[in-house]
């Protein structure tokens, strides 16, 4: 885990090889994905074919790719084909110091998993020959729990988790509501959604609750070192 007061995501234009290696394959799985769930949207998002911190600044280079490409990745268990997920995240943290975690929809691509409001970063984020990183952690988090600008205060910069797959860049959204009346709200304010992606929300009050909690292993690992740290 690595705190950073900066984020660049380069957008380069050059496809990556796995698209076009595996389309036969990718077309098929996409075919059988959309058959079991007819809400999945082949959208543009990104991957990164590089990402290094330094001088307190994650710096990665991202390429265009399907969704059915990165979903066939997956469903290919994560081959090393020179990139990685890299997506955003936000940590809803309660003004009592609880977090708040979501449950996937199952109708969503992550099936029902615990895990921080959030995604990958897809053409609405494409600021010139950036991605706009701010601007994507903040959209999936309107999106997927309804959370604007006047429910939080984000801390400052950014905490970046990496492993061998993927590379999530998170902020830190300090709630105006304790805990139980968070999760009130926002269930409230996710019920009003035609298909949401997140259905359900439960409060961690500490590190003992996230340990019984079953979330994402990044997730866990970015809860932990926002109690230990935050």
């Amino acid at each position: 885990m690595t705190p950073v007061d900066k984020v660049r995501l380069i957008r380069v234009d050059q496809p990556l090889t796995y698209e076009a290696v595996h389309a036969p394959s990718i077309a098929a799985h996409w075919a059988e994905a959309q058959a079991a769930n007819p809400t999945l949207f082949n959208g543009l998002i990104h991957v990164a074919s590089a990402a290094r911190v330094a001088n307190a600044a994650l710096i990665a280079t991202c390429h265009g790719m399907r969704f059915a490409a990165l979903t066939h990745w997956r469903h290919d268990g994560t081959p090393s084909e020179g990139f990685r997920n890299i997506f955003g995240t936000m940590i809803l943290r309660a003004s009592d110091g609880a977090l708040l975690l979501a449950r996937a929809g199952r109708h969503n691509a992550l099936g029902a998993r615990l895990i921080f409001p959030g995604g990958a970063f897809d053409d609405q984020d494409i600021a010139g020959p950036v991605l706009d990183a701010d601007g994507g952690i903040r959209r999936e988090c309107l999106e997927e729990v309804g959370l604007g600008h006047d429910d939080y205060q984000l801390s400052q910069g950014y905490v970046i988790y990496q492993d061998s797959v993927r590379v999530c860049v998170a902020r830190i959204a300090r709630l105006t509501l304790p805990g139980e009346e968070a999760r009130a709200m926002i269930m409230e304010r996710i019920a009003t959604m035609n298909a949401p992606e997140l259905d359900h929300m439960i409060v961690v009050p500490d590190r003992e609750a996230l340990n019984k909690a079953a979330a994402e292993p990044y997730c866990h690992a970015l809860a932990d070192w926002t109690f230990a740290n935050d």
